[in-house]
């Protein structure tokens, strides 16, 4: 029978030298089965932990300049809301046509300034892109006479106008040797 050297010292040795040596063998044999089923994988979780650790700031990030950029969307959606009450104040929900004709003609008579020739026509629609409300305008043209600086007064009252009115078409023409001067005007008057 062969043995090996290591089982003939064994042998040959005492009864508390055999007791140290199993000791210290099934300690090592402890540790490493110790080693390999509970530190390592508690050293696998801590790593993965670490690298999600870094995921996760990332996404702390990202999401940190998600809430800044609704909070910058959110005043923006403020400010228009209020720049749409607005809107909506200057542009009335029917035709009024004839409110604008007495609204013209107060502020001419306000000025000084004589008005001719209004004629009112539709001109059509426009739906807007984000919202479901259609926007309608009428053509309006009209005269005017009076003296310069009366006539800027009157169109400069009819610009600062509560309703939104739109000029197309401004002539002036002054008449040869005299104070008086005509202003033809052409635009749109816009309504719900």
């Amino acid at each position: 029978m062969i043995t090996s050297p290591f089982i003939l010292r064994f042998k040959r040795m005492e009864r508390e030298e055999k007791k140290a040596y199993s000791m210290a063998i099934f300690s090592i044999f402890a540790i490493v089965i110790f080693g390999i089923f509970a530190i390592r994988p508690s050293i696998a979780t801590a790593i993965k932990l670490k690298e999600n650790a870094s995921s996760y700031s990332e996404i702390d990030k990202k999401m940190t300049q998600k809430l800044e950029d609704l909070e910058i969307a959110q005043s923006n959606y403020n400010l228009l809301k209020q720049e749409r009450v607005f809107l909506l104040k200057k542009i009335p929900d029917g035709r009024d046509e004839a409110g604008f004709v007495r609204e013209i003609s107060f502020t001419a008579a306000k000025h000084s300034v004589s008005i001719t020739n209004i004629s009112l026509e539709n001109s059509g629609q426009t739906e807007s892109a984000t919202s479901k409300e259609t926007t309608r305008s009428v053509y309006f043209t009209f005269s005017g006479k009076g003296s310069y600086k009366d006539l800027m007064d009157f169109l400069g009252e009819v610009q600062k106008s509560p309703r939104a009115v739109n000029f197309n078409f401004v002539e002036y023409q002054n008449e040869l040797n005299s104070d008086e001067a005509t202003l033809e005007i052409k635009g749109s008057l816009y309504y719900l």
